[in-house]
């Protein structure tokens, strides 16, 4: 009798502490800040995130990394870009993504990608909801420019990709999925 009361209140006491952890650590997940170099990425876990990029009068690159937790292939979406602060994409705008793996020695590798095509690319081009209205066009290929791009990378436990994308004037957002 006293066993099965103890393990009750084990199993409570287990609930709670899950209950009140799981929220917390969801909502320090959900956003950040692209870094403006290499060295100051940030990190991604997988999952979704929303992900803002940094300002800047002219060309800037922003980078984000992702160190994979198990061998396998990923499934990377980008989609819903936006100007930051906004709720829907009022502006025609558009970024590039790029997969790169930085090499000991400091090269970088610019990683290929599988899409719905047999051929395997390295550049994923996006655009805002917006911008897709007025520049449809009906044969979509990796070069045009869409709202939603999903790309397939195989990656190794503990191997470190940069997601780099590519951004012009003002802060913008958009979501990233990693599964």
């Amino acid at each position: 009798m006293k066993k099965r009361k103890f393990t009750k209140i084990m199993v409570l006491l287990l609930a709670m502490v899950l209950m009140f952890s799981l929220p917390i650590e969801a909502a320090a997940a959900g956003k950040v800040t692209a870094g403006t170099s290499f060295k100051k990425a940030k990190t991604v876990k997988s999952g979704k995130t929303v992900v803002t990029t940094p300002k800047d009068s002219g060309q800037i690159v922003s980078y984000l990394k992702f160190k994979a937790p198990a061998t396998k292939t990923y499934k990377i979406t980008i989609n819903n870009l936006r100007k930051y602060g906004k709720k829907s994409s009022q502006t025609i705008e558009s970024i590039f993504i790029n997969f790169n793996s930085l090499e000991k020695d400091g090269r970088i590798n610019y990683l290929k990608f599988k899409q719905n095509e047999k051929k395997s690319y390295e550049t994923l081009w996006i655009c805002s909801q917006e911008s897709w209205k007025y520049g449809k066009t009906k044969k979509i290929k990796a070069g045009t420019f869409i709202p939603s791009r999903t790309a397939g990378i195989r990656l190794k436990k503990g191997q470190t990709i940069y997601i780099v994308a590519g951004n012009t004037n003002y802060k913008r957002c958009y979501d990233l999925t990693i599964k």
